[in-house]
């Protein structure tokens, strides 16, 4: 392999580490382990249903916690509050950082909210909605909130459930035991947005552009920006990023009539992966396949 790319990926993985040390110190600083907490905030996501309450995601505009604005939290709500994307709210509750693991290589909820930016959740014991602000995202929202009800109207609910998973990357709807027959399966893949998804969307764009263009160049510009709505739609999830990323490259090197060079292409989706959000670095399900060809390809 070129000398080049070696030092590059060295310089990589050096920066990366750099960009997780400084955000740890920074990301943890902000808010206590547990606070009462008021304050305005938008919200940047769909509502999930709980057994007993709504979930959402919020950017905080302002509150009684310094430095904490553009800072996300999940917050819940009562049943009854129905919120939408873009709704500035305000919110009041008891703020948690989540648990930590409590086992060797456990599960730790705290660092889980970290892949996602957020810095732990709230259970808001006052939710009013101040103003409304409309942007792009809550139009693509708005389509698969569409999406949704064409699933729930044309297919049986474990159907749906199933196909909601496969093509959008959403399993909340779906029954314990089959996310458990999944799993012991090998398969729980097919439930998270990856490379096997990425590639029925191209191939999908690509049958029906080849009915209309002919231009090779064209079709890929338009596949471009079908897996950036396709990142979108499906929430961004560093798997599907990554995916996203590497099958661009390689669109764009049949553009520019180059080779399509593997380890320059690895180099640069974990470089904007750890540029989006340094903490994919502890994503392990969605990175540990970079750190494993990054490794070989410094060693050979």
């Amino acid at each position: 392999m070129n000398q080049s790319i070696k030092i590059g990926i060295i310089i990589l993985i050096i920066w990366g580490l750099y960009m997780n040390i400084a955000l740890i110190f920074s990301f943890d600083k902000i808010y206590p382990e547990k606070i009462e907490l008021t304050g305005v905030a938008k919200v940047v996501s769909q509502k999930t249903e709980k057994e007993r309450s709504n979930q959402y995601v919020v950017k905080i505009i302002q509150s009684n916690v310094e430095r904490s604005k553009n800072t996300k939290l999940i917050v819940y709500t009562s049943q009854d509050c129905n919120l939408r994307y873009g709704d500035i709210v305000q919110i009041a509750g008891e703020f948690s950082k989540g648990d930590v693991a409590r086992n060797y290589k456990g599960f730790s909820y705290r660092n889980y909210l970290k892949q996602s930016k957020i810095q732990g959740s709230l259970y808001s014991k006052q939710t009013k909605i101040l103003e409304h602000q409309s942007s792009i995202m809550e139009k693509i929202y708005d389509l698969k909130e569409k999406l949704y009800e064409v699933l729930d109207s044309t297919y049986r609910e474990d159907s749906n459930a199933f196909l909601k998973g496969i093509l959008l990357g959403d399993s909340s709807d779906l029954d314990d035991e089959i996310k458990e027959n999944f799993k012991n399966s090998s398969m729980s893949h097919v439930l998270a947005i990856s490379g096997m998804h990425v590639s029925y969307v191209i191939i999908g764009v690509q049958l029906v552009l080849d009915k209309f263009i002919n231009r090779k160049k064209l079709k890929n510009y338009i596949i471009l920006l079908m897996l950036a709505f396709f990142v979108l739609i499906t929430g961004g999830a560093a798997s599907c990023m990554r995916a996203c990323i590497m099958s661009g490259m390689l669109l764009l090197s049949q553009n520019f009539y180059r080779k399509n060079n593997f380890y320059v292409t690895i180099l640069f989706t974990f470089m904007m992966l750890l540029f989006i959000n340094p903490y994919n670095i502890f994503a392990v399900r969605n990175v540990a396949f970079v750190w494993r060809d990054t490794w070989n390809c410094v060693i050979s």
